[in-house]
């Protein structure tokens, strides 16, 4: 394929220039998107949309809001006590993020309300007994594991390939490594 295309089951597909690059599941929850383009790229519209196992209670989404991410760079994600500062791109996203060491969860980049056809990315973690099904048709076997409460307040699940793409994504584009804030 083409080097702005995928190859998924030998059809090739547009690659979508955004990725989740890592998932912070600790004290300060945050989770980094990259521009993998060669261009700058406005956010506003993206869905970053947090699934937790055990039903919707602690389930939401978020809009992202009109924001420039320049080509290579990270936009972080934070929930409302964890970005501050000017020495990395960040925005608020207002609330609390309900992941943990010991949670199972699913992380989801949509172009617009997710669905089947809008997500562009997803990490699962497992850090439960009973995780949920991921969602939007997903396929993520086996969850990613490894933070635990006595390394999630330095590591976070960090992106270290880009060979998923929807509907399956894997576990070997993930491993546990230092928080990158």
């Amino acid at each position: 394929c083409p080097t702005n295309q995928t190859c998924v089951s030998g059809t090739c597909k547009k690659h979508p220039g955004l990725y989740i690059v890592e998932n912070n599941v600790g004290n300060y929850d945050y989770v980094a998107i990259k521009n993998t383009t060669t261009a700058a790229m406005n956010v506003k519209g993206y869905v970053i949309e947090f699934d937790e196992s055990g039903g919707a209670t602690y389930d939401w989404s978020y809009t992202l809001t009109s924001k420039t991410v320049g080509a290579g760079k990270v936009l972080y994600l934070c929930e409302s006590t964890a970005c501050s500062g000017t020495t990395y791109e960040w925005m608020n996203l207002g609330t609390n993020i309900i992941f943990g060491a010991g949670s199972c969860g699913r992380v989801y980049l949509c172009n617009g309300a997710c669905s089947k056809t809008t997500l562009i990315d997803a990490h699962v973690f497992d850090g439960c007994t009973t995780p949920d099904a991921p969602k939007y048709g997903v396929a993520f076997k086996p969850a990613s594991t490894g933070l635990t409460v006595s390394n999630e307040t330095t590591h976070s699940y960090v992106r270290q390939a880009y060979k998923g793409f929807y509907p399956t994504f894997l576990k070997t584009d993930w491993t546990v490594g230092k928080m990158t804030k």
